[in-house]
């Protein structure tokens, strides 16, 4: 109730007008590739507002590849967390990205099982690839359907998922 009250206190005649803070409420409710699918691009402050929210990233699992393709080359280097399906590591962590400020990575498989990891000191690839070994050496059955191939020498990434 409290932030409708505060959206009549404005005199608003266009959107662009509204407080930086309203939209970040705003997206809060959205799907985040939604948001920059919509907003990226469109004038400076939108711009700007689109990689302060991409800081904190959580792909849906219906995420399609070609928007991983289109909109993770602009928001890649601002990603500092992000939250996505086991599904998706093969697009996100392809060796066509780097991402400079990535502290975590969560990643989870349906509602079965969640894992945080801690990339700030370490490869992401690297991160990923120990705690799915682990995961399936603890046999997580779903788990056993997912490959992840380090390659020799520049750390790049296979992945696979049956």
């Amino acid at each position: 109730m409290l932030y409708f009250r505060l959206i009549f206190c404005f005199k608003v005649n266009r959107l662009e007008e509204l407080p930086n803070e309203l939209f970040f409420l705003i997206f809060s409710y959205l799907k985040s590739d939604m948001v920059i699918q919509t907003f990226i691009n469109l004038n400076q402050r939108f711009q700007s507002l689109i990689l302060q929210f991409t800081r904190h990233l959580v792909l849906s699992t219906d995420i399609e590849p070609s928007w991983i393709k289109q909109y993770m080359l602009s928001i890649k280097n601002e990603i500092e967390t992000i939250t996505l399906s086991v599904n998706l590591l093969a697009s996100v962590f392809s060796s066509k990205y780097s991402y400079l400020n990535l502290r975590s990575i969560t990643m989870y498989l349906g509602i079965e099982w969640q894992v945080e990891l801690n990339v700030e000191n370490e490869s992401p690839v690297d991160a990923i690839v120990s705690s799915l070994n682990v995961l399936r050496i603890c046999s997580f059955e779903r788990v056993n359907r997912v490959h992840m191939i380090p390659t020799i020498g520049d750390k790049q990434v296979r992945i696979s998922i049956i």
